[in-house]
């Protein structure tokens, strides 16, 4: 799990960290990265996905890439994202 936080950047120098609200969160693939209770990012596969922050009109995203050094049992490969459970 990742634990998101926000850092805000006001234009006086103020910086105020908090964590997102899940509505400010979108989750390109839903499907294998999801927002969890305590603004807590969980991963089901392996997999690169873009994670939007949007707050009003402003808008930031970040690229996520998942993988694995562990070996994967039952591993199966749809539509390019790997799925498995970790050995």
């Amino acid at each position: 799990m990742i634990t998101l936080t926000v850092q805000e950047n006001y234009s006086n120098g103020f910086k105020n960290k908090r964590s997102p609200l899940p509505e400010e969160l979108i989750v390109e693939q839903p499907q294998v990265a999801q927002i969890q209770a305590g603004c807590k990012l969980e991963v089901t596969g392996m997999v690169t996905t873009k994670v939007t922050l949007k707050i009003g009109g402003l808008a930031s995203s970040l690229q996520l890439n998942v993988d694995s050094q562990q070996k994967l049992t039952g591993a199966t490969l749809l539509d390019g994202n790997v799925y498995g459970m970790l050995s």
